[in-house]
């Protein structure tokens, strides 16, 4: 059975240039699973279509090609998000133009590789809504104490 590219051989637990060298205790041993760029991409989408405006994928094609894999248009601005698997791959050099030629034409353009890098961009050009960025569960009461009013 092939590895996959990237994922972690959980029977290979050899760190070799870890800092102090050798292998990792079993317990302090984490396995992950790979994230795929379709994945991240379906996250970011989800999020832009509930913040408003509207939210396309480019579908990798003959006649798309270098085009970035998420466009998004909101309050007159266009938002052009090339999608990475993680922080080390780097654009192809047709991504790159692609992504100069936008920026050029006026677009925002970035190369993200999560969700928060997506929603950072949006933030800094003061379009995402906050709303989006509450936490989850229930709201604390406010004052804190539980007298009931009686001091």
């Amino acid at each position: 059975m092939a590895k996959k590219r990237g994922a972690y051989n959980a029977d290979k637990r050899d760190l070799g240039d870890v800092e102090g060298g050798g292998t990792l205790p079993g317990h302090l041993q984490v396995a992950w699973r790979e994230v795929n760029e379709a994945q991240i991409q379906k996250k970011i989408i989800l999020a832009l279509r509930k913040n408003g405006g509207y939210c396309w994928k480019n579908h990798g094609s003959e006649y798309s090609a270098g085009l970035p894999d998420i466009m998004y248009l909101i309050s007159g601005q266009l938002f052009c998000f090339e999608v990475k698997r993680d922080r080390f791959q780097p654009a192809t050099t047709l991504q790159r133009q692609s992504l100069m030629a936008l920026k050029e034409a006026g677009a925002i353009t970035a190369i993200v590789w999560d969700l928060d890098q997506a929603i950072q961009v949006l933030t800094d050009q003061g379009v995402w809504k906050k709303a989006l960025n509450r936490p989850r569960g229930r709201p604390k009461k406010e004052g804190g104490n539980n007298n009931n009013g009686k001091e």
